[in-house]
Formats: structure tokens, sequence, C-alpha cells
């Protein structure tokens, strides 16, 4: 299995390469991203179970599907194309959207940053009061039994996800949009340091990583000094380190292991656990769930159930992903994990093969259709949602995103340029100098 998933890594970039007209670069960097992880994970470093070739098959399908999607968009599009400018100036932007952009960096300055603060303060004071560091990594998410130690009850952490983090996201999608567009840093600052902030308070890594390669792909595509990006890998890897120190794990080798290899693959080991196991949740169920609908299926529930309509508590609660699972391919060297599974999951939850073959290939075909509205026509709305997809593409291989705030983060951009127009800006040029395609 591990030579057909070499051979499908290369050829998928051959091909990227070769095709860039009807292959995106935005498509080639999620599917390479996934086939590189799918062959390390056949290779089992660190000991972890090898995935079937059944599991194997299903996230290959994903990921063809997801490429037919965006090629199918070329085909469509074959004569518009011709037309399109193959080339972007920095531009200026309309100044519609850079009032709905000035409106998002107001809330974020004036709402968001004093809240950030103040729970990260608070976290800071508990940390330094606390002799056990896993305890408040624990802690912070609270429990069915106990308040969150930094949010208290529930309802607060669920307003402070659903408004303060979702708009921190946004901030973050949008600004990448724009530095990508004309250079400005701005927003793109703003996001990146209340978003580290938000991953410090609660000791994780998942935040500041997701600064990193976003920065990273902005830097990317705007054609960026290598110097430059190995500046950026340099500061940011350095407190994802010491987080990992915290958290008991001081050894370099041992983080890459389990943050790194390990993080990165137990994803296709838990789903092919739970594929295998008769008794498991992806095959004791009927199938067309609404898992995937994440918190907007959540929030539903969470208001029937405030208002005495129902006491269920949704299909997202169904999906158990927190139990501890064995995932070792050795009984000698167990090796427990939970809380992890790739956005995968729930698709075939809720759809089977169906969702794993249909979605896939409408993410593709948006994907494409929004990457050129966005970097061949000017448009800072579709740029965002590219940024989104791309997080989505590339952190779909942690967990189950579409079970998470994503659908907010959807709507709020598309909210935030509405009645303005997409964003573009056609003959606008701040000067002569030209960025190539991307």
């Amino acid at each position: 299995m591990t030579e057909v998933l070499l051979l499908i890594f290369i050829l998928n970039i051959i091909i990227g390469w070769k095709f860039t007209k009807i292959y995106p670069i935005t498509l080639l960097i999620i599917t390479s991203w996934w086939y590189f992880w799918l062959l390390i994970s056949s290779l089992s470093l660190t000991g972890l179970k090898t995935p079937s070739p059944e599991t194997y098959f299903i996230y290959t399908l994903m990921l063809f599907s997801l490429t037919a999607g965006s090629f199918t968009y070329s085909k469509l599009n074959k004569k518009k194309q011709k037309n399109q400018v193959n080339s972007l100036y920095p531009i200026k932007i309309p100044i519609k959207i850079n009032q709905r952009i000035n409106l998002l960096i107001y809330f974020l300055i004036s709402i968001a940053t004093p809240v950030v603060c103040y729970f990260l303060f608070k976290s800071i004071s508990i940390i330094l009061t606390s002799s056990d560091l896993e305890f408040f990594r624990g802690a912070v998410f609270g429990s069915a039994g106990a308040d969150s130690i930094i949010f208290g009850p529930g309802w607060v952490e669920f307003l402070f996800n659903t408004i303060i983090l979702v708009s921190i996201h946004i901030g973050l999608f949008v600004g990448a949009s724009i530095f990508i567009l004309n250079g400005e840093k701005k927003l793109l600052v703003l996001s990146s340091i209340l978003m580290i902030a938000s991953g410090i308070m609660m000791l994780g890594r998942f935040n500041i990583y997701l600064v990193l390669v976003i920065i990273l792909i902005a830097f990317f595509l705007k054609k960026y000094k290598i110097k430059n990006i190995v500046i950026i890998l340099i500061i940011f890897i350095t407190p994802i380190v010491m987080i990992g120190a915290t958290r008991g794990f001081e050894s370099i080798s041992d983080q890459v292991k389990i943050f790194i290899i390990d993080y990165h693959t137990l994803g296709f080991s838990l789903f092919d656990d739970e594929l295998t196991s008769p008794e498991s949740s992806l095959n004791s169920k009927d199938k067309f769930g609404f898992s995937s609908l994440g918190i907007i299926e959540n929030s539903f529930f969470i208001l029937a159930r405030k208002l005495g309509l129902t006491e269920r508590l949704g299909a997202v609660a169904d999906v158990d992903l927190n139990t501890f699972r064995n995932l070792s391919g050795a009984e000698s060297e167990p090796k427990f994990y939970n809380a992890f599974g790739t956005i995968i999951y729930s698709l075939y939850y809720d759809g089977g093969i169906f969702f794993v073959i249909s979605v896939p290939f409408i993410f593709g075909f948006l994907l494409n259709k929004h990457t050129n509205l966005a970097f061949n026509r000017s448009s800072v709305k579709y740029g965002s949602l590219v940024f989104l997809y791309l997080y989505l593409g590339i952190f779909g291989i942690f967990q189950p995103l579409l079970m998470t705030f994503i659908w907010y983060q959807i709507i709020g951009i598309i909210l935030l340029f509405a009645a303005v127009g997409d964003g573009r800006s056609y003959s606008r040029k701040l000067g002569p100098k030209r960025i190539e395609s991307i």
C-alpha cells in the first residue's frame, strides 16, 4: 500500500504543476497534504496501527472526487478562462468593502481584544499557581460535572466560541485575502495575535499552528523569499515547542513523534478503528444524519431544549470521539488517543460513501471557482472563502471540522460582504508592480 500511495502522491504533484490552469495551486496544496500524511501513516513510524486498504480506498476516493469537482469547474469555465486576466496588480480595496473591513477591525479591537485579554490573564494567573499543568489542560474544557476552569459555565464558553473565536477566524481569513491582494497586513496581524492568545490561554497549539499555516500559505502565494518563510517558521515553532514541554514532552524527538507524526496520522487509524468495528457509531446507526451541519444543528437543539421542546442533544452529541482508544499496532506498547478524527468521519457518519464522494466534489468545484474569482478577479470576499477552504482542507486532517463552528465562519464571511458585491476591483491599481498569477 505504501508504494501505491507514494506513486499517487508523486503523480498528484506532477499533474498539479503541469496543468495549473485546471489544477489550481490551492487544490494542489490540499491534495498533496493529504496524500503525504496518508503515505506517512502507511509506514507506522511511531507504532500506530496501519489503516486497512479499505480505509485508504475511502480517503483516496474522497481526494479523487475533490479533484474531479475542481476539474469540472475548469471544463465548464474553459471559454471564460481564456478571457480572464492572468496576472494581478496590487489593488485598491473599494470603499464599501473597506467600510466592512474596518467594521470587523473595530469589533476585534473593541470587543474581542478585551474579552481575550481577560481570559488570557485569568489563565496565566491559574497557570502560575498550578502544580499540575496536565490537569489545567483538561480542566479548561470542563466536563458534564464541572465547569471550565477558565470560562466557568458552559454557556460562557459557547458564546466565546460562537462570537469571539468565530470573529477572529473570519478576521484571519479576510486579513490573509487582503494581504494577498494589496499587501495590507493590519487585519492579518491583529487576528493572528488574538488567535495565538486564545491558544496560549488554553495551553493548546492548534490556534498557533493555524496562524502559522495561513501565514506560510499567504507568503507562498505572495512569492515571498525563502528566508522570510524560514524566519516565520522559527518564530512560530518556538512557542509550539514550549507549550509541548509544559504538556510533559521536553524531548524534541518525543514531540516530533507525538505532535507531528501521531497527531497528523492518528485520524486515519481512528477512522479505520471505527470503520472495522461492527459496534462502532459509524456502523450502528442509520445513515443521513446531520452531524456535518455541526454547530448549526447543535445550536438548534440547544435552543429547543431551553424552550422545553425536546431533551435530545442532536447528532453531534451522538458522535463519541472522547472515548480513549488503543490505536497501537503492537499489543505490548499501547497508544491511547481520543477526540481526534478527520473531516471524513462526519461525512461517512451522515451519508456513507455517497457523502464521501458528493461533498468533496462540491468542495472541489467551489474551491476552483472561488480561487479563480479571488485571485484572477481580485475579490476580497472570495479570497477570504478560499483561505477558509484551505483551513477546512488542511486542518480537516485533525478533526471533523464540519461538526465545529466552521458554518458560522462561512455565514459570517458572506454576511460581512452582503449587499456590497463581491469586492472585485479591476482598474484601481496602486502601481505598475506585477504579481504573477497563482
